[in-house]
């Protein structure tokens, strides 16, 4: 089997006349719509012939399910238009997962003021990175860092199987010297020279899981595509696509198509000509498609505007999915809701205190310095204060 990742992204450089072939949408099973009834508070899941969400359902009336909330709370997942959408093939040996994480990029940008090309080269790696980590499994943890030696210096981001992330940039206000709003970044521009290195933890792990190559000067992505291949033995292609604009996340979105195990070489070739058909295309040409005027593929016609806001942006990355996955049969479809997630309190500078040398700490002590740290992923400031330190290393000597 040969590698899809460079090929696809040398191959594919042309113009998508047609979302999907005529002769397929005859016969395309229909999209899964999840519908939010606010007045109700309830969630209807309609033609559920693929699994987009788990749901416990309370009552089942054929083709519909209902899920009521006793609570009376909005659900959590509805708060945000962030998603990740993962489709597998009907041989089950072709995997797509497409992404919005667009609120989760902001709240970075808030938390540590970042410039528009420190943001956009933390969204890039972001965007990979929650790709690549949404199958991790119970605590495994991803860390993927870019490890330069000018310009923006490093980005780190760690994620794990639930989609928590967080991420943090060496240098928040390093800006391109240019005033064109590039749209691809290379490596070079970014970083210089430099590494990716990515870990893999689990807290029963005796030992984390290392891997490292060397930036090679194109995209992020297709660095990431190369890591995979090289490091994770992974035959997979990343696409990016995101707009930053005097620090807003105007989109995030992300596609990731990988051949698993013991893949048909003809799903592979199917696959790479419809990723190509995506990159020439773009992923944000699918924001611009217009369902306000559409019957969906399942056969409804969105009736209010709180219909549509609820339910397009999904819809539209299920297209995406729908040309992936085109010719290559119906599997199942599941989501995850990334969320931004730092876990640093102030226990945690006490653990970094404890570290230090007696010296040190009898300095800190003797000088009256409160020690003040700023957490370098959510931007949230911790002060333990002298008296404090002196009090509990006191106590500690006299146990």
């Amino acid at each position: 089997m040969f590698n899809i990742n460079i090929l696809i992204t040398i191959k594919y450089m042309f113009i998508l006349n047609v979302l999907l072939k005529c002769n397929s949408l005859k016969n395309k099973q229909p999209l899964n719509f999840i519908k939010y009834n606010k007045k109700y508070d309830q969630i209807y899941q309609i033609d559920s012939k693929r699994i987009v969400r788990s749901f416990a359902s309370s009552n089942s009336d054929d083709n519909v399910k209902i899920i009521e909330r006793k609570d009376g709370k909005r659900p959590k997942y509805l708060d945000t238009d962030d998603i990740l959408i993962t489709g597998l093939n009907k041989d089950q040996d072709i995997s797509m997962k497409v992404l919005n994480c667009k609120d989760v990029l902001q709240e970075a940008i808030n938390r540590s003021n970042l410039s528009d090309d420190s943001a956009k080269a933390l969204g890039e790696v972001m965007v990979c990175g929650l790709m690549m980590g949404s199958g991790l499994k119970g605590d495994e943890t991803l860390q993927i860092s870019f490890v330069g030696t000018e310009g923006v210096g490093s980005v780190v981001i760690v994620t794990d199987g639930t989609l928590k992330t967080k991420g943090m940039v060496g240098n928040p206000n390093f800006q391109l010297n240019t005033k064109e709003n590039k749209s691809i970044l290379r490596v070079s521009e970014l970083f210089g020279s430099g590494q990716i290195q990515v870990v893999r933890n689990h807290p029963f792990w005796k030992q984390p899981m290392n891997g490292i190559i060397e930036l090679i000067d194109t995209t992020i992505p297709l660095n990431m595509a190369i890591y995979m291949a090289q490091s994770e033995q992974r035959s997979a292609v990343l696409i990016s696509d995101i707009v930053i604009e005097s620090g807003i996340c105007k989109h995030a979105l992300g596609l990731m198509a990988e051949t698993l195990p013991g893949a048909l070489e003809s799903n592979v070739e199917t696959s790479i000509r419809n990723v190509q058909k995506i990159q020439e295309k773009g992923l944000s040409s699918y924001l611009n498609i217009n369902l306000e005027s559409t019957t969906l593929s399942n056969g409804i016609i969105p009736t209010t505007q709180e219909d549509l806001s609820i339910t397009r942006l999904e819809d539209k990355l299920q297209l995406v999915l729908d040309d992936g996955l085109a010719y290559l049969g119906d599997g199942i479809r599941y989501a995850k809701t990334p969320e931004f997630h730092c876990q640093c309190s102030v226990d945690r500078v006490w653990r970094a205190i404890r570290l230090l040398p007696q010296s040190d700490i009898t300095d800190i002590i003797s000088k009256g310095i409160d020690v003040e740290t700023k957490c370098g992923f959510c931007g949230k400031t911790y002060s333990v204060t002298v008296d404090d330190i002196k009090t509990n290393f006191t106590n500690n000597d006299n146990k």
